[in-house]
């Protein structure tokens, strides 16, 4: 089978949902958690559904499950390797025609629909955050102060990229079901499985960004610098009021976050579960302080 769900699922055609992923660590499980509760505070009609493992949803309550549309228990084979090697896996895994992907250590920002969101993104066949990227003909770096996740030389020429290969982040992607986008998204699996790939290995694999790189050079997609989702790696560390004015939403992505955001993460927490009239509260966690393996980054 492809998947196994909790509920029988079929695929919801013409329609539009948001696909977050938990695997492994019930830290996962609650941040999933909060990024649904946030994704519906001010928006009740989007769709949201999880790709999960059980171990990370195990703590959370019925009514925190609730907060999902769907889920859908991913297939161990999918994540062998790696749970990142998922992500590369949400165009498989998706019920809907149109889909927006956020990493789980996600939390959307007040007032901000995701549907409005939603509806600027449809008119991208694909798109995903975008740093900069390497241009092959002249060995050039168009910015520095994000990675490539290996030396950018050594991956065009091990995979014969003959132009240009793009610098993802990819806390957020959206897409539509195309041939194109799958077969994008195939590409990028068969890059992960490349045990030769001159990779940075990372949380026991390859990123997932690495694969999308490359398998977008390869296909010749460009897309201009894009970031919807705040993260202070490469944003630099901003005030409240200017994350809230151009961005749609914090990444709380690495290995420990700082002080300052993560009082503004907690504080949403709050916020969203008095909305949503909820009473638990899952507030922020350092993934070194859980995962062995996020010690090292």
């Amino acid at each position: 089978m492809l998947y196994q769900a909790s509920v029988a699922i079929q695929p919801v055609m013409n329609s539009f949902g948001v696909v977050i992923i938990a695997l492994g660590y019930d830290l996962y499980g609650a941040c999933a958690y909060n990024l649904a509760l946030s994704l519906k505070a001010y928006d009740d009609s989007i769709r949201v559904s999880l790709l999960y493992e059980p171990s990370a949803i195990q703590k959370l309550t019925q009514p925190e499950l609730d907060y999902f549309d769907s889920l859908i228990l991913v297939d161990p084979a999918d994540y062998k390797g790696g749970y990142q090697r998922t992500k590369l896996c949400v165009y498989k895994y998706s019920p809907y025609d149109f889909t927006m992907y956020l990493d789980a250590d996600t939390i959307w920002l007040p007032a901000k629909t995701p549907s409005h969101f939603m509806g600027e993104c449809v008119h991208h066949p694909f798109r995903i955050g975008m740093y900069g990227g390497y241009n092959v003909k002249n060995n050039h770096i168009e910015k520095d102060g994000y990675t490539f996740w290996g030396d950018p030389y050594s991956i065009v020429k091990h995979f014969n990229i003959p132009n240009y290969m793009p610098q993802t982040i990819s806390g957020h992607f959206s897409f539509w079901k195309t041939p194109e986008n799958e077969k994008m998204f195939d590409i990028a699996l068969k890059v992960y499985d490349d045990e030769t790939a001159p990779a940075k290995k990372w949380a026991g694999g390859k990123a997932d960004e690495y694969c999308f790189n490359v398998a977008m050079g390869l296909l010749g997609m460009k897309q201009d610098k894009y970031n919807a989702i705040y993260f202070d790696k490469v944003d630099g560390k901003l005030p409240p009021d200017e994350i809230y004015k151009n961005f749609w939403g914090i990444a709380m992505g690495t290995h420990k976050v700082t002080d300052n955001l993560v009082i503004l993460y907690n504080q949403l927490v709050n916020k969203y579960s008095q909305i949503k009239g909820m009473d638990t509260r899952h507030y922020h966690v350092d993934k070194r302080d859980v995962i062995p393996e996020r010690n090292i980054f």
